[in-house]
């Protein structure tokens, strides 16, 4: 009887000290029922982590829980690895060549998860075969076959067959960085927003505020109007559209003094004829240009002076008309949702002219 004691009190130390050795991170565990554990499970190479793990709901606790792949769906620890419980069944040939026969329940390690697919490892002593999972569908071996062949390229180019833009190549290694390259590259498809054509008419209205007009301090903004067309469909024309522009601005300023009164009161007409050019666009919607105009300009100018003494107050009125024709390059920014569009554009020479819009395209 003093040796069965004496021999579970042994047992007994030696569980405590192996608690205590172990080293303890905290993690979750994914029990089948869709539960989950909070607490600290026990850190270790993969391979061992494979196969069992032990568990303690807290960090000062020695009752360990042993969990096996069969009894959980998975577990995580708190700095990210995961690992998810998968059945394996195979015989292939491994990089080594060897032959590598598996048909068990373990947990996988996964490697890359984003959306659409997720790659995992089963770290299996010296070869650690990869497994490819679409969505919640089944764990496919990406491995050679029994002649040596690589089969993995054929599964992971069926995996990925839905974009067309990825293309698994011929040479690719059976390393999971390059296959998670490959994953990446499909995980995007789709992603990237076809960038919206250059209308193939456009007509949009809109507010201009002159600069020199503000530095004169002069109230008042103009009122703009645009036509364009896309005269080429297709090829490297097919950015340029050709138009034509209508501004209209009544301002006026008024200095007054103890003695007189000045009042200045201006109507701006211009008629543009003008050609953009489009860039690529900076996403879907953003397109940025470049324009060079051909601007015929007139300026109605009336101007009103009182001049106040103490005999009497004079009026003195004068009145001149303009006009111009300037040849000014210009920059803008394109956003358009479907047939809507907003534009942000300026002439740069000889000064700045900036004019915002909203339009429509046909």
């Amino acid at each position: 009887m003093k040796y069965i004691q004496f021999l579970m009190l042994s047992f007994s130390c030696l569980a405590t000290t192996f608690a205590s050795a172990q080293s303890f991170k905290k993690g979750h565990i994914y029990l089948l029922n869709g539960d989950t554990l909070n607490g600290y499970i026990a850190d270790g190479n993969y391979e061992a982590l494979s196969r069992s793990i032990n568990f303690k709901n807290d960090k000062k606790n020695d009752d360990l829980i042993t969990y096996l792949p069969n009894g959980i769906s998975g577990f995580q620890f708190s700095d990210g690895d995961y690992f998810k419980t998968g059945f394996v069944q195979f015989s292939a040939h491994s990089i080594s060549r060897a032959i590598q026969d598996v048909s068990e329940i373990r947990f996988l390690h996964r490697l890359y998860a984003n959306g659409k697919t997720s790659l995992y490892e089963l770290n299996n002593g010296h070869d650690n075969p990869l497994f490819l999972q679409k969505g919640d569908g089944p764990l496919k071996l990406l491995c050679l076959d029994r002649s040596g062949n690589l089969a993995y390229l054929e599964e992971l180019a069926f995996a990925v067959k839905e974009c067309e833009t990825v293309i698994v190549p011929a040479d690719l290694p059976l390393d999971s960085k390059a296959i998670q390259a490959v994953l990446t590259e499909y995980d995007h498809c789709g992603q990237h927003t076809t960038p919206a054509p250059v209308p193939q008419a456009m007509a949009w209205a809109g507010i201009s505020f002159p600069v020199s007009s503000l530095v004169e301090k002069y109230n008042g903004l103009g009122r703009a109007f645009q036509m364009e067309f896309r005269p080429v469909a297709e090829g490297f024309f097919s950015n340029v559209s050709l138009g034509a522009a209508f501004l209209s601005l009544n301002a006026n300023r008024t200095v007054k003094d103890d003695l007189s009164s000045y009042t200045s009161a201006v109507k701006y007409r211009e008629f543009s004829l003008k050609a953009s050019f489009f860039l690529n666009a900076l996403d879907g919607h953003l397109r940025p240009y470049g324009f060079i105009e051909v601007t015929s300009t007139t300026t109605y100018k009336k101007e009103y002076n009182q001049i106040s003494s103490d005999d009497a107050i004079v009026w003195g009125v004068s009145e001149r008309e303009s006009s111009d024709r300037i040849l000014r390059p210009g920059v803008g920014i394109h956003a358009q949702w479907k047939r809507h569009f907003i534009r942000l554009e300026s002439p740069i020479a000889p000064y700045a002219q900036p004019r915002i819009g909203y339009g429509f395209a046909f």
